[in-house]
């Protein structure tokens, strides 16, 4: 009995537990499966415990650039309190293109850049060195409909303007006003043809309303010195119709009609001493035939032969109750 227990003892543990195994009811197929199993577990196990490590240290190095990066901003956060000087800044949105960049120049000009969600520049804001500032606003696709400023600090140059632009930029509306000059330009952005012109000057205290067609005036209303005229021209710009205190030195009022050459062919007016004429003009812009009357009803009618040579002559005095004909120099009174 002592003999067998002590051969029993002697078994090693791998034929103690394939008894134990046979005696539960495994194969030794079996048996050696769990095995293999459990050597494996144990394989991925390592495996993991190496990967977390080697995550773990780059999670440590991450953490570390981090840290200097906090530092770097703190410390530039820190300086530009302390002198908050910078050349450019810019303020994105975090989900689309949207941004405003702030831009600084040496000689201490700027300019503001306003984007939209498509990153497309709509509003521009700056000073140049010249001391002039300028707002220009653009459409979706980035071109300048609006267009705004000042031109400077010289004296004479010292004024501002306004530019209303069409879809491809061309000029449509232009308002300016210098020290001198104020005026309105509206424009046709297809023929580029300048349709109205509004201007004032206080030097001389002019000013005028042009109206005009493919870069033909075709009607004309100005003020030269309190001294106003009106004028209408035909489809090729050519004065026709004229009117107005400022026509004539002769005649503080006068009324010309003219040909299609730009010839006057007949003119009315009002003289400063009261006596009103209408004259018939020739070709040659020499008077052919001419009526006159002055305040006191006194008329008078010239025909002219030649420049400077009169044909007939009718002169009839109310105040005097006479009347003289004068044909070819023979004079008949009567």
């Amino acid at each position: 009995m002592v003999i067998m227990k002590s051969k029993f003892l002697h078994l090693t543990p791998m034929v103690l537990a394939g008894v134990f195994a046979l005696f539960c009811g495994y194969s030794l197929y079996e048996i050696q499966c769990k095995a293999l199993e459990v050597k494996i577990t144990a394989t991925e196990v390592k495996n993991i415990g190496e990967s977390v490590k080697i995550l773990n240290e780059k999670i440590s190095k991450i953490h570390a650039d981090l840290k200097i990066i906090q530092l770097d901003i703190e410390k530039r956060y820190d300086a530009m309190l302390k002198n908050p000087t910078f050349d450019s800044v810019t303020v994105k949105h975090a989900g689309s293109d949207a941004k405003i960049s702030l831009y600084f120049n040496e000689d201490g000009t700027f300019r503001q850049v306003f984007y939209d969600a498509s990153g497309t520049e709509r509003v521009f804001v700056g000073i140049n060195d010249q001391g002039g500032s300028a707002i220009r606003l653009k459409d979706k696709n980035g071109k300048t409909r609006i267009s705004m400023g000042t031109n400077g600090n010289a004296p004479n140059e010292s004024g501002a303007g306004l530019l209303v632009a069409s879809p491809n930029e061309k000029p449509a509306i232009v308002l300016k006003a210098q020290q001198n000059l104020h005026a309105i330009h509206l424009i046709n952005p297809t023929t580029n043809d300048e349709n109205v012109r509004i201007l004032s000057t206080s030097e001389g205290h002019s000013g005028f309303i042009n109206l005009g067609k493919n870069g033909k005036t075709l009607t004309f209303l100005g003020d030269i010195d309190g001294r106003s005229f009106y004028q209408m021209g035909d489809e090729y710009g050519v004065p026709r119709f004229v009117m107005g205190s400022a026509v004539s030195e002769l005649s503080p009022f006068v009324l010309k009609m003219l040909n299609e050459k730009g010839q006057v062919r007949l003119m009315s007016g009002i003289a400063d001493d009261g006596v009103s004429f209408f004259t018939f003009m020739k070709d040659s812009q020499k008077p052919a035939f001419n009526l006159t009357a002055n305040n006191k009803g006194d008329f008078a009618s010239y025909v002219y032969k030649s420049p400077g040579q009169v044909a007939w002559e009718t002169l009839s005095g109310v105040s005097t109750g006479k009347t003289l004909l004068d044909i070819f120099g023979v004079g008949n009174r009567r």
